[in-house]
């Protein structure tokens, strides 16, 4: 049996990235998608690159639980909760995220009024029990949920972080209905009720879909240990994944965001932008330093209180579909043609996408994608922009070269968001482009941002299943202890730490971990008193001369005599990965190569160019090539236009720098 294979998995809304990693080398594979059958697309891959002897381990990033949510397809949940609280999800937050829209739409709960239950019960927020749960309230409970026919059951009850006692019992005499339970003492055991049962909520909405997709893919690949990748760039088993697999929302790009840092600091490059555009969305996420985290986000309306990678999405991809709206203007996205049909010159659709535009205008090569294993139908994507370029009243290019303006429009207003609106100048980083499509359109936003250049990773359009070779083993865990913030209570909170310590080792060591190998990273989450929301410091003995500094570098503000209160105890444990570096294969020799493989027509800014056609696999480092020019590889393409040029760097990455006159 071979040791030492490794393999990542990246499921994405069009194509399955695989990347499969031995001690003598790499092999790459990328397969279209199955959205009914996920893990079948996995098998396919597996196929052609994994040896009929061969297992190992596997980290796979999956979207099926983000799926489910943004689809609202997860399976009929129920909400228990305290007695005069079955509200708590219509009323959320009162913030309007549209401030001027004079009607706004709220969406929908994932769970319906006529299926929240109200528990007569109540604990204090000492932990105290003010009114016990009686026996007769559990099974009457268990009833009306049985004759309700909820497949899953989210139960949050009124202070059970400070005491779970209720929860367990009211799980306890549920058990025997078969369903899937969700607790939020299990979930998320911390202080604000709305999103304490917001995330429950979501959690129980698509465990039973995350949970059903895992047994069968566990049982096709039962010779290889699985993991699975959490939005907060770490990996857990499946066991763990199944009891939160709420922690999976951004798990996709998670492992782009972690592949971005990785190649970011390798390449000496310690301020980049990770730009990651795909077949349905472009993730974007700021490096300065490291990776910015978030202890919450939201996804199609959904709170969500887990630490995240702090990654913004927007529906731009090389699947997003170009029309006219009702007023006449165009549009491209958020909705996508997806893997089936897939954009028009796939061979199966008609509608004119990002993908086909760029066809059209010259940038993609129709017989270098996927190498020449994947056809492509010049003409259907031809015939598609013609049909909205009727619509519009001009030519076809134009109609191609405006879809691809409104599309940058998007992501550029995307980059806006995690550089000029946190307080960082965009001139001071570079972009990191990949994904299948990012580093066609990369220079236009570079361009766009005035970035200090685009970096273009060797297999870009595999780097999310890269990142998560990379990732650590990595269990989160939050309690709230709101406390004052004072240097005499040291004790009480390394106390606390260690207990959330043991609960680590006891959960990593069921997953046959050694003990030896966990590093613990203890953080406080703070704020002055009487504030809403807090922020995260690491823990040490002069924490509050930490928090102040760190609160001034974010607010430009901080106050030594105010007093200061710390809301939540947050423990990481990590299991850093010994895995070595990929090995990748070397360029090869100088003697009889040819970089330059053709020329191609090209329309950039409504003029008609002739550009150079390069194989990137034939390209050394040191060589460098002027715009316009297309360099074609297996996962992906880059555009380089006519006023940039491209270098290739030591470690093969391809750096594109504007020309400045």
């Amino acid at each position: 049996m071979s040791q030492g294979v490794r393999i990542g998995v990246d499921t994405g809304g069009t194509f399955t990235d695989i990347i499969l990693s031995r001690p003598d080398g790499t092999v790459i594979k990328k397969v279209p998608s199955r959205p009914d059958a996920a893990e079948q697309a996995i098998v396919d891959g597996f196929s052609d690159i994994v040896e009929p002897s061969e297992s190992g381990s596997i980290v796979h990033g999956t979207t099926i639980a983000t799926n489910a949510l943004l689809s609202r397809t997860g399976k009929k949940t129920a909400l228990v909760t305290t007695a005069g609280f079955e509200d708590i999800l219509e009323i959320g937050r009162q913030n309007r995220p549209d401030l001027y829209d004079l009607t706004p739409r709220k969406p929908a709960p994932l769970v319906p009024r006529e299926l929240v239950f109200g528990l007569d019960e109540r604990m204090l927020h000492t932990g105290e029990i003010l009114t016990p749960l009686t026996d007769d309230a559990s099974e009457m409970l268990s009833q009306e949920l049985e004759a309700a026919g909820a497949r899953s059951v989210a139960i949050c009850l009124l202070f059970s972080y400070a005491n779970p006692a209720h929860e367990l019992k009211v799980r306890q005499a549920l058990e025997g209905l078969g369903i899937s339970i969700s607790i939020s003492s299990d979930v998320l055991p911390a202080y604000r009720e709305y999103e304490r049962c917001g995330t429950t909520v979501v959690n129980a909405y698509v465990a039973p879909s995350i949970t059903a997709y895992l047994s069968r893919l566990k049982e096709a690949l039962n010779r290889w240990r699985i993991q699975i990748m959490q939005s907060n760039g770490g990996c857990i088993s499946i066991g763990a994944t199944c009891q939160r697999p709420v922690v999976t929302i951004l798990s996709g790009p998670a492992g782009g965001a972690i592949g971005a840092q990785k190649l970011a600091a390798k390449a000496g490059e310690p301020r980049a932008i990770s730009f990651d555009m795909g077949g349905t969305s472009t993730d974007v996420s700021l490096i300065a330093e490291g990776l910015s985290w978030s202890t919450e986000t939201e996804v199609s309306g959904c709170p969500i209180a887990i630490p995240v990678i702090d990654i913004h999405t927007v529906g731009a991809g090389g699947g997003s579909i170009g029309y006219l709206d009702a007023g006449g203007a165009l549009r491209v996205g958020p909705e996508s043609a997806g893997a089936d049909p897939g954009p028009a010159c796939y061979g199966k659709g008609d509608q004119p996408t990002v993908t086909d535009a760029n066809i059209v205008l010259g940038r993609l090569s129709p017989d270098w994608f996927l190498d020449g294993e994947f056809k492509i139908y010049p003409d259907r994507a031809h015939d598609a922009i013609d049909k909205l370029a009727a619509e519009m009243g001009i030519s076809t290019e134009a109609a191609a070269e405006g879809m691809i303006r409104v599309a940058n429009a998007t992501m550029q207003r995307a980059l806006s968001v995690v550089s000029v609106q946190r307080g960082f100048d965009p001139r001071e980083f570079s972009i990191v482009a990949f994904g299948g499509a990012g580093p066609v359109h990369a220079c236009d936003l570079c361009r766009a941002i005035s970035a200090r250049s685009v970096i273009v990773p060797l297999h870009p359009g595999i780097l999310s299943a890269i990142g998560m070779l990379q990732a650590d083993t990595v269990r989160d865990y939050k309690k709230s202890v709101l406390i004052p913030a004072e240097a005499g209570n040291l004790e009480l909170l390394g106390d606390e730490f260690s207990a959330l310590e043991e609960k680590a080792a006891e959960d990593l060591r069921a997953d046959g971990v050694n003990l030896e190998e966990i590093r613990f990273d203890r953080l406080l989450e703070m704020r002055y008193v009487g504030q809403s929301y807090e922020i995260s410091i690491p823990f040490c003995t002069d924490y509050l001369h930490e928090f102040g500094e760190t609160y001034l570098q974010e607010y430009g503000y901080m106050d030594v005599e105010k007093p200061k209160e710390i809301v939540n105890v947050r423990l990481m444990a990590i299991v850093p990965n010994k895995a070595g570096e990929l090995v990748f294969s070397e360029a090869p020799p100088t003697d009889g190569r040819e970089p330059m493989i053709g020329k191609q027509a090209l329309i950039e800014r409504g003029e008609s160019l002739e550009a150079r056609l390069y194989r990137r696999d034939l390209l050394l480092a040191g060589e460098r090539i002027n715009g316009p020019a297309v360099v074609v590889e297996y996962s992906s393409t880059t555009y380089v236009p006519s006023d940039f040029s491209c270098e290739v760097d030591h470690l093969g990455n391809l750096v594109l720098r504007q020309n400045r006159a």
